[in-house]
Formats: C-alpha cells, structure tokens, sequence
C-alpha cells in the first residue's frame, strides 16, 4: 500500500475542489500536511484565511497532522514562504502539489537535486466550471457530472506524491476514471542533405515525410531532438 508515513507534502490551493481532496487523501495516508490557500474567489480577488484553517479541522478531527499556510502563490517571496514554514513545522519536505502552476521545467532544473517533477490534467466538475455549464441539471440527469467527479483524479496525483513513483517529467491525463500518458511526440520527419539550403518547394515535394506522425520519439529536452538531427547528418557532438 502506497503510505506517506513521516513525509510532508505542501498542497497549493488546498481549501477547496481538488486540492482539498487531495490533501484529505494524502493525510488519510499519513502525511504531515502544509494545508496552503489564500482563500480568494475564484478570480483571485481577497482572501479568506477560514478556507484552509476549515480543511486543517476535517484533518485533525480524522487523526492526522496538518497545518494552514495563507501565503500567495502568485510570488516568488510567498512560495519561499511556503517552504520555509513546512521546513520549520516539520523540519522536511518531500513533495509539492501545486494546483495553479506549469512545472515541466523544474523537472530538467531539479534533475541533478534529485527532484522529481510530474503534471496531471485534470478533468473534474468544480466550482471553477460551474459558470461553464449551461443547464448543470441536464448533464446531471444523464450521469455527465457523476462520470468527471474530483475524487476520480486524486489516485494518480497520489501516486506522483508518492515514494513509489521514480518517474519525472511526464504529464498525465485523468479523466472519468482513465488515467493516460500525455505527450508530444516526434516524428521522424525529412533530413536535407544537400548543402544549398533547402526551399519551399523541396518542404511541398516531401511534405508526405515531413507531416508522418510515425515512427516518432518523444523527446525530454531540445537537446534531444538537436543531437538526434545531427546524428543523422553526422554531426559528432
């Protein structure tokens, strides 16, 4: 069983909607968790410090250890502040979820610290949504809302959180239950060889190889697809 005895996970945005399950889960697992939430409307407008102090209650009341943080995200100084509190409450940290943030590259910065950096697409009817929705009760009525309900996201969020996990940059969709691999993919494409530069007409004479989606690699950096390129041409680097 995945457990999370003894670590500490920071959860952005955790007063409400996923983050709030998120951190109810990753408690119930036996995590120490930094409950962060300015507690703003869903424009970002004010604050409301109830909001994440509410969730550190349904915590607690369950048996586990949390506590509240109202620092912004929205600023270098108020993540630093995230950190440094879950580091003087806790004396650690293990894992972050941020809720309202892209982190693709952190995976190639944090690589050589041993951090680890995974995002998650999330399909989950919110109050975020709900200004989206026409006629809620129609949709309601043919299971749609029951189909796309948060808690079917929080597993594999969990597992990214988790020890068990030695993955890092990837990205993942969960959606009604289905969890999926999400990438950008490669294809193989068409080398010019020729040492005039190549012209327009050459892309419309081999656009059939120049559009192939397969064979196709999925590259973890620029370099990849760089040194690939050379490597074809015989470019040693």
């Amino acid at each position: 069983m995945i457990e999370f005895t003894d670590q500490v996970v920071v959860v952005t945005g955790a007063g409400r909607g996923l983050g709030r399950l998120y951190a109810l889960e990753l408690a119930r697992r036996g995590a120490s968790i930094v409950v962060n939430d300015l507690g703003g409307s869903m424009h970002g407008d004010g604050a409301d410090a109830h909001v994440a102090e509410l969730v550190v209650d349904e915590i607690t009341a369950a048996g586990g250890v949390a506590v509240a943080s109202h620092d912004s995200v929205g600023d270098p100084a108020g993540g630093a502040a995230i950190v440094a509190g879950a580091v003087e409450r806790f004396g650690r940290l293990d894992a972050v979820i941020s809720n309202a943030g892209i982190f693709n590259s952190i995976a190639i910065e944090g690589a050589p610290h041993g951090i680890a950096s995974n995002t998650v697409l999330p399909f989950g009817f919110s109050r975020m949504v709900t200004d989206t929705v026409d006629d809620a009760a129609a949709i309601e009525d043919a299971g749609f809302l029951q189909a796309i309900r948060p808690e079917l996201v929080v597993p594999i969020v969990v597992y990214l959180a988790s020890r068990d996990c030695e993955l890092t940059h990837q990205n993942y969709s969960a959606c009604a239950g289905r969890f999926a691999r999400v990438f950008v993919g490669l294809g193989q494409g068409w080398v010019s060889e020729a040492d005039d530069a190549p012209t327009a007409d050459d892309i419309a004479a081999r656009l059939a190889q120049v559009s192939a989606t397969e064979p196709f690699t999925v590259p973890g950096s620029i370099f990849d697809e760089v040194f690939g390129v050379c490597d074809r041409l015989g470019i040693a680097m």
